[in-house]
């Protein structure tokens, strides 16, 4: 349909906002989970109703021989709404390999879906990030708790959804070339304290060094 692998389904304003790292939600309808948790490429998918359509995020791959400093934005959130029942396109793909990570505390690197449009019920998924470098002078833990590095959902209410709908969080995975054996880093799933959809892993074999799920971040593996 040209809106992606995770676009969602339904129509009029209770359409399910689109999936790709984290499921979207909505009242009616459905929308999948897809792409690598380690490796990013995928866009986020477009959300799509009678009332039109918005984009998922893009994907950005950065390989950076030697030091990556970030004072600014990297995003590749989904797209604002368009139309009067329209959801949020989902979060995108942002993956970076270097060799020195470091930043300041005006870094933002965000893949975050986008919630619905007035009285749309739906709210787009979160996308993925991964970020593998050989050393940094970052609290990593801290910059994703306070969102500096997130791949948050969204958060839709209006009329017509009779409450909120909460869309799922992404998933950010951070690989220290130094210290995880390959495919084997630390994965996060933050949703900033809004408690609805899960982040999802597509069907496979996962051994991280460590699962962090913070402020109502959840997650689901497909297959399981």
């Amino acid at each position: 349909n040209g809106r992606g692998p995770g676009a969602g389904t339904g129509g009029y304003c209770w359409a399910t906002g689109p999936s790709y790292g984290g499921f979207g939600d909505g009242t009616s309808g459905s929308a999948n989970i897809y792409g690598s948790v380690y490796e990013p490429t995928h866009l986020g998918s477009a959300s799509g109703t009678q009332y039109g359509g918005t984009g998922g995020g893009g994907a950005i791959k950065l390989n950076v021989t030697n030091t990556l400093t970030v004072n600014g934005t990297i995003s590749s959130d989904g797209g604002n709404t368009a139309g009067d029942c329209n959801t949020g396109g989902s979060g995108g793909s942002i993956w970076i390999d270097t060799n020195m990570f470091t930043g300041s505390g005006a870094m933002s690197i965000s893949a975050q879906g986008q919630k619905g449009n007035n009285k749309s019920t739906g709210a787009a998924g979160g996308g993925r990030i991964a970020i593998y470098y050989s050393s940094t002078d970052l609290d990593i833990n801290s910059y994703i708790s306070s969102n500096r590095i997130h791949a948050l959902g969204n958060t839709t209410s209006s009329s017509e959804s009779n409450g909120t709908r909460v869309s799922g969080a992404g998933t950010v995975y951070i690989e220290d070339k130094q210290q995880h054996s390959l495919r084997k880093g630390d994965l996060y799933i933050n949703n900033n304290n809004q408690n609805g959809k899960t982040a999802g892993l597509t069907e496979d074999a996962y051994s991280f060094n460590q699962v962090t799920t913070v402020k109502h971040g959840h997650i689901t593996v497909k297959g399981q």
